[in-house]
């Protein structure tokens, strides 16, 4: 437990424990996940996703690796009622249940639009909040921690240099939201729950992602994107939004040309697999 202590004009000057002891520094580093303990009592810019991102409740579960040696892929399940997924670890898998309502942690979900205040930063789940489908929570923590080294103010905090940063975090974090929003708003599923997102609008950004691959196959730029275009083309192509018209780049190659380049690129990656170790082989190797 910690309170706030005085501040210096807007700025956090220092935290009171609940031992008693205070706690003063230049910069403080929101970690407190979702709860979000500091920039939430400095903050109340919370932007909602849970329209686009609608299951809320998680249940984590494990299991034992039966063979004893962990799958080498996760998994990711829809169901009626939401879906499942496992995550095989070395010892034990990992297993998550994520539904509407109910039982289970409850999952927040959206963004604080002003993730750097003054000297207090959020970053992780105290800035951004997402269910764990493609895991992308730590990647995001990551690309926040890069973009405040890239830019660091000095002690005054300048909102020059803090508030550049809140846009940039906003175009990253929008973007994951978009993709994850994607497999929810347009799974192609019509039974269950998936019936009713299926009737949702997508955010604005995400509509014409998925306005301009449907017409031919093409992304929008997006000054911040943490999501490859090879995930971006993946995922759209299995939700089954297949472009209307091909791209003129795609149609200068004759298919004589063409089909025989992917059948041997089919081919070299056939090989790589099978002269790739088996699992149980790399693990081992890993781990001396």
């Amino acid at each position: 437990p910690l309170r706030l202590g005085h501040r210096t004009g807007d700025a956090l000057a220092g935290l009171l424990l609940a031992d008693g002891s205070r706690v003063e520094a230049d910069l403080f580093i929101d970690c407190t996940g979702p709860s979000a303990r500091l920039i939430g009592a400095l903050e109340d810019s919370f932007e909602d996703w849970s329209e686009w991102l609608p299951f809320d409740r998680l249940l984590f579960t494990e299991e034992k690796p039966m063979s004893g040696v962990p799958a080498p892929a996760d998994v990711a399940q829809a169901t009626d009622e939401g879906w499942s997924g496992k995550w095989p670890l070395r010892t034990r898998t990992l297993c998550a249940n994520l539904r509407i309502s109910g039982s289970g942690i409850v999952i927040a979900r959206g963004r604080w639009l002003r993730p750097w205040v003054r000297n207090v930063l959020a970053v992780g789940d105290s800035a951004t909040a997402l269910d764990p489908l493609h895991g992308l929570n730590l990647d995001m923590a990551h690309a926040a921690i890069l973009l405040a080294l890239e830019l660091l103010p000095g002690r005054d905090f300048n909102p020059v240099e803090t508030e550049e940063y809140n846009r940039r975090a906003e175009q990253l974090t929008r973007r994951v939201r978009d993709f994850v929003a994607l497999h929810y708003l347009r799974s192609g599923r019509v039974s269950g729950v998936w019936r009713d997102l299926a009737k949702r609008q997508p955010p604005d950004s995400l509509a014409r992602t998925i306005d301009q691959f449907g017409f031919r196959g093409r992304l929008p730029f997006h000054e911040e994107e943490m999501v490859t275009r090879d995930s971006w083309t993946a995922a759209l192509l299995g939700m089954g939004l297949l472009p209307a018209h091909v791209d003129p780049h795609s149609a200068g190659v004759p298919l004589d040309k063409a089909v025989p380049a992917m059948r041997e690129l089919a081919r070299e990656i056939e090989i790589g697999v099978a002269r790739a170790p088996a699992y149980s082989d790399y693990l081992r190797s890993m781990t001396g």
